[in-house]
């Protein structure tokens, strides 16, 4: 059984993904620090 994939498209989804959670995590973030123009930054979440 191998705790691994071998299939190297794997790690870029991933990665991607990873990305894309970071980057909502952040406007997040800026939403709930500054509830200045909430609409532009929930569009962006």
């Amino acid at each position: 059984m191998r705790f691994l994939t071998r299939d190297e498209r794997f790690y870029d989804l991933f990665e991607s993904s990873v990305k894309k959670v970071l980057e909502g995590a952040t406007q997040l973030e800026r939403l709930i620090g500054d509830f200045k123009e909430v609409p532009l930054k929930v569009k962006q979440i």
